[in-house]
This record gives C-alpha cells, structure tokens and sequence, in this order.
C-alpha cells in the first residue's frame, strides 16, 4: 500500500513537470512564433519600402532622361529653323538683287512669311519624325531649287517661264497652307498622307511646274 502511493505520488510528481515542461515550450514556441512573425512584417515593410523608392528613383530618372532628350532634340530643332529661316531670307534677298518680276518676288514673300510662321511651331511640336524632316525639304531644298533654276534663267527665259513659275509659287503656297492646318489641328493622321504627296510633288529629282 505504502508502495503504492509512493508510485502514485512519483507519477504525480512525473505528471506535473510534463505539463509545467508542455506549457513553457507551448509559450516558449508562441512568443518564438509571435516573434518571428513580427520580423516578417517588419522586413517586409522594409523590402516593400526600398522597393517602392527604388522604382520612385528610376522612374525620376527616366523622367529626368526623357526630358533631357526632349530639350535636346528642340535645341538642335531650333537650330536646324534658324539655318532654314536664314537660308530662306537669303533666298528673297538674293531674287531682290536679280531683280526678278516684282509677282514672282511677292509670291515668294508670301511663302517665307508662311514658312516663318509655321516651321517654328512645327519643328518644336514635331522634331524628329519624317513628317517635320519633309516639309523642312521641301521649304529648303525644294524653294531654293526652284527660285536658283529660275534666277539661272536669262532675262528672256524668265520672261518665258514666268507664268509657270508663279503657278509652282502658288501650288507651294497652297501646300504650306495645307501643312499649316493639319498642324493647327493636331491631325496627326494625316502626317503620313501629307508626307508622301509631299515627297511625290516637291522632291522628286526634278522641280515640277
């Protein structure tokens, strides 16, 4: 009987410390726990965090790089109007020097006045597509093939060649004014079109009339 309960008293002694041991590693794994997921979230928050500046810094700096390219492609685009402009103002001083048909010298007038009012714009709204780089031809090389060709004449020849050369004037004027209205109205699907007739009648290989 005495053994008995010495038994009973030892398994009840056995008992207790399974159960104190259970319930300290039960806590011990739950702070562990709690613990460790506290860290999850807090390097998550972080990862999350850098990775939000990181794409903030990048896109700063593509934003920074595009504006640069933009500055720079308008800078050499207003270069690249002041040598048309110039080149245009040449063209009327050198037909004044020629002494040329005082129609032919208006009609030419008329057309850089055009010129210097649309180039500007369009250049600095459009720089770097077919469409600007086609009309800057036709307004450089296309005038300035017309009007030498023209002035290359001899007095009599212009004479000759006056009337046709006033139409190609005003087939130019007409097509500056086309230019300038799709321009005004943003009508971008109409550069493409344009660029073609424009290519197709004022820069084949020879100047039409």
């Amino acid at each position: 009987m005495g053994i008995n309960r010495k038994l009973f008293a030892i398994l009840i002694g056995i008992g207790i410390v399974l159960v104190v041991g259970v319930t300290f590693i039960v806590k011990l794994t739950l702070i562990v726990s709690a613990i460790a997921l506290a860290v999850v979230f807090v390097l998550s928050f972080l990862i999350s965090f850098l990775l939000k500046e990181k794409r903030e810094d990048e896109r700063i700096r593509e934003e920074e790089a595009r504006q640069r390219a933009s500055e720079e492609l308008v800078e050499k685009a207003s270069e690249k109007v002041n040598a048309l402009l110039g080149g245009l103002a040449d063209l009327l001083l050198k037909m004044k020097i020629e002494a040329l048909a005082p129609d032919v010298i208006a009609r030419a007038e008329e057309i850089v006045e055009k010129l210097t009012a649309l180039l500007p714009e369009l250049n600095s709204k459009h720089a770097g597509i077919d469409f600007t780089f086609t009309v800057n031809q036709m307004s450089s090389r296309y005038l300035s093939k017309l009007i030498n060709g023209y002035i290359a004449l001899t007095p009599e020849g212009r004479e000759a060649q006056r009337g046709e050369m006033l139409d190609s004037m005003d087939a130019l004027i007409k097509e500056v004014d086309q230019i300038a209205k799709i321009v005004e109205d943003q009508n971008l699907d109409a550069f493409d079109t344009r660029t073609t007739f424009i290519k197709r009648k004022f820069l084949s290989d020879s100047v039409e009339a």
